[in-house]
């Protein structure tokens, strides 16, 4: 009796594996990117007070028209202008090759604490964001303006990521957004790819240690002065990438599977039977 238990509990659990794996959760990416933003005219929109939100991803905006214009968080836009220098420039992203029709500009206003940051609803994970230079920061750092000098050797601008890691604890990761790359004797404003001096990146915000619902951007430069840092503190977003955890989608074994279940416990139980028979027959 014992075999006939022992291939039955094979059957069953074999059986059960088949029916009822389905029901594991498995993680799914999300990436989210900006095309589906509306725009009231023009080719960029930074009036969009208290933020908006895609597919559960949140991105702040503070805006206050007060005679300056001051402004801090994310604005959106489609501006493909990497030649105009200068704040009136200050939405378009540093990129020749138009890789995006639609991105958004993040800036940190520090006089006023306004940050861009960027939330989840419950139930996603950060996994990554595509980050690349305004024109207006760049062209400053490669030619200087009115308020500074060309960058060289010795300088570099950072992007400064703060949230929590899986823990709860706080965390902050720092971005090289340019620094001087010798080999070539020039700014590079894509440190994180080898093959360019210029364009996208990637940073694996999974990877960084970030398990938190928000982070906080913000920026860091060599470039200082007695009111702040000169370097404009502007950074391009073309996506930002999560996950989340869903249930797999249950499924109904072929006849085939059933056929070959059956099959196995048969033979596991005409085994059992033979042997049963033949200890009966030496008692």
């Amino acid at each position: 009796m014992n075999y006939a238990r022992k291939w039955f509990t094979i059957f069953a659990f074999g059986l059960g594996t088949v029916v009822c794996g389905a029901s594991l959760l498995r993680a799914e990416q999300v990436t989210v990117n900006f095309n589906e933003l509306a725009f009231a005219s023009g080719q960029d929109y930074n009036a969009a007070s208290g933020g908006f939100t895609l597919q559960g991803v949140s991105f702040n905006n503070d805006y206050a028209n007060t005679g300056w214009f001051s402004w801090g968080g994310w604005a959106y836009s489609r501006i493909q202008d990497t030649t105009t220098a200068g704040y009136t420039n200050q939405y378009a992203v540093y990129d020749t090759e138009h890789a995006y029709d639609t991105y958004l500009v993040g800036y940190s206003d520090d006089y006023n604490g306004w940050q861009p940051t960027i939330s989840l609803d419950a139930g996603l994970e950060f996994e990554s964001v595509r980050l690349c230079n305004t024109t207006y920061a760049a062209l400053s750092m490669l030619n200087g303006d009115g308020f500074t000098q060309p960058f060289d050797e010795t300088d570099w601008f950072t992007l400064v990521i703060t949230g929590v890691d899986s823990h709860g604890a706080a965390l902050s990761q720092k971005i090289s957004l340019a620094q001087w790359e010798a080999s070539q004797n020039a700014l590079d404003l894509n440190p994180a790819n080898a093959d360019s001096l210029t364009g996208w990146f990637d940073v694996n915000l999974r990877e960084l240690g970030f398990g938190g619902s928000s982070i906080a951007l913000s920026f860091e430069s060599t470039d200082m002065a007695v009111w702040g840092m000169n370097t404009p503190a502007y950074v391009a977003l073309g996506e930002v990438v999560v996950s989340r955890e869903t249930p797999d989608t249950p499924t109904v074994p072929e006849p085939s599977t059933w056929c070959a279940l059956l099959g196995f416990a048969s033979v596991g139980m005409m085994a059992a039977r033979r042997r049963m028979h033949g200890n009966k027959k030496h008692v």
